[in-house]
């Protein structure tokens, strides 16, 4: 029926747990979701809310490296 999902996802709190580890430990995100059956879009929410990867958002200031800053004030 239309109300249905088109993928049904079972995973456990205790394997994103693990999926979420073996981010830390290195892995991609997108390797870790195949690994332990987290949707990928599941899984990096998670890490972001866990502030475990972090993203630039609008209007946050900047922080350029001495070298980077020389490369901008020449262009």
């Amino acid at each position: 029926s239309i109300d249905e999902p088109l993928y049904a996802w079972s995973y456990t709190s205790e394997n994103l747990e693990n999926a979420v580890q073996a981010v830390c430990d290195g892995d991609s995100i997108w390797k870790a979701s195949k690994k332990f059956s987290i949707p990928f879009s599941t899984l990096r929410e998670s890490i972001k809310k866990n502030r475990l990867i972090s993203e630039p958002s609008l209007g946050r200031y900047l922080n350029l490296s001495s070298d980077e800053e020389k490369i901008w004030l020449r262009i």
